[in-house]
């Protein structure tokens, strides 16, 4: 599928990705940075590595380029897609729920979300905590990149 217009995504490890546009806006953060026109060069994310980046462009771009039907077999593609997405070790789980959680795109979130609820059914009690613990920390680290990501974004505009 080729579309018109391509939006340039940079992350942390100053990799850049093109993207299209259409597949650009899957995540609401992107899409609101495109219709605040803060997109004139390329968008930064700098909290996102590029390994976790490419994840979420392949996701975003497999959920756009698939029609949106009801057909039986477009639903059971789709839903074997997103079952061996997260096919994933915990720290790139956990990698993904910070990147995905940072872009807001709610779907993908919900799935990676179930995907962790369900590693921890059938945990012992310690396991069950050290998993906890692993949340916690995840927990600070995003409260802090959105803090620190919030007052660059408000110092630009006051330039």
């Amino acid at each position: 599928m080729s579309f018109s217009k391509t939006i340039v995504l940079r992350n942390y490890d100053g990799e850049t990705f093109v993207v299209d546009e259409v597949v650009a806006v899957e995540p609401q953060t992107i899409e609101h940075m495109i219709e605040d026109g803060c997109a004139n060069t390329s968008i930064p994310l700098p909290n996102i590595t590029s390994k976790i980046l490419s994840k979420v462009i392949e996701h975003c771009k497999k959920h756009v380029e698939t029609p949106n039907s009801n057909e039986k077999a477009t639903k059971a593609d789709l839903k074997s897609f997103d079952f061996d997405f997260v096919k994933a070790d915990q720290g790139t789980l956990f990698d993904l729920i910070l990147a995905v959680n940072y872009l807001n795109i709610k779907g993908l979130l919900d799935l990676i979300y179930q995907t962790v609820a369900d590693m921890i059914k059938g945990k012992t009690p310690e396991e069950e905590e050290e998993m906890r613990r692993l949340k916690r920390r995840l927990n600070a680290w995003v409260f802090s990149c959105f803090v620190g990501v919030t007052c660059l974004y408000f110092k630009s505009k006051k330039m």
